[in-house]
């Protein structure tokens, strides 16, 4: 039996940098990973309930959540359909940088950047290019009624925290990613950023993406690097936890190399 003070948290954590890495990048979305990329808003691809095949998951809440942000952000779409069930585990500095990092943690994760991915990336980043970026993590709920509103509360946090880093530092370059359902997030964020501030994002990098395939709206898709590995059911978008979603630590130093290049380093 595990010691009584590792918590599931750390477990996970301590999967992630134990299970190895199979990394790919799919082209394009296909079933549910499209449908609620689609749902979200942030393809710009008209919402269509009727057609396609039918979303499985979400709650009752996730569905108010989807129609109140799709709502106020003038996305039309017509009436959100009744989830059906399924089960599922899952400071400003004192100057600007030339390049900034926001990262979004994976559902249920600790910390500003959470316990796995963020800190290595963010480790990853400041070994190669000591002082030159300014990292945060957005701080948002990062619990399943996250997942049920398709990233959407998260994303509108990270659009708060792009739009006064934007306005703080005017000449950083900005590179947005996440894990899980930060991926989301981030997908969410830059498709709903005002032009001038979205032609800033120089990439968007995210791992284990339930989104993986889907384009975001009105953003180069060269500029979108997705890792999901074989095997990953919540890149199929149905949340569906393995132990290759917890097998990412392996392609940090690829990540941080398309950062790098995405911001011209």
């Amino acid at each position: 039996m595990p010691p009584a003070f590792l918590t599931l948290p750390a477990v996970i954590a301590a999967l992630i940098l134990l299970v190895p890495a199979r990394a790919s990048a799919r082209q394009k979305c296909t079933g549910q990973s499209c449908g609620i990329a689609n749902l979200s808003g942030s393809t710009g691809i008209p919402i269509d309930t009727n057609s396609g095949p039918k979303l499985s998951g979400g709650s009752a809440a996730g569905t108010k959540c989807i129609d109140q942000w799709l709502t106020k952000l003038n996305v039309p779409h017509p009436p959100i359909p009744p989830p059906s069930r399924r089960s599922r585990i899952e400071g400003r500095q004192a100057a600007c940088k030339p390049y900034t990092l926001l990262f979004a943690r994976g559902t249920f994760e600790f910390g500003a950047l959470g316990l796995t991915l963020g800190p290595q990336v963010k480790n990853a980043l400041e070994k190669a290019q000591p002082g030159k970026w300014d990292i945060k993590g957005i701080e948002y709920q990062n619990d399943m009624s996250g997942n049920d509103c398709v990233g959407l509360p998260g994303g509108m946090k990270c659009l708060d925290v792009l739009k006064s880093s934007a306005a703080e530092c005017p000449d950083t370059k900005f590179i947005l990613s996440g894990y899980s359902q930060g991926a989301m997030v981030m997908h969410v964020c830059a498709a709903y950023a005002e032009e001038a501030i979205k032609n800033r994002i120089n990439g968007v990098v995210v791992f284990g993406d339930p989104f993986n395939g889907a384009p975001i709206k009105e953003f180069p898709q060269e500029k979108l690097k997705i890792f999901c590995n074989p095997g990953d059911g919540v890149c199929d978008g149905k949340f569906a936890i393995s132990a290759a979603h917890l097998a990412y630590g392996g392609t940090i130093a690829d990540a941080t190399k398309a950062m790098q290049q995405f911001v011209g380093a």
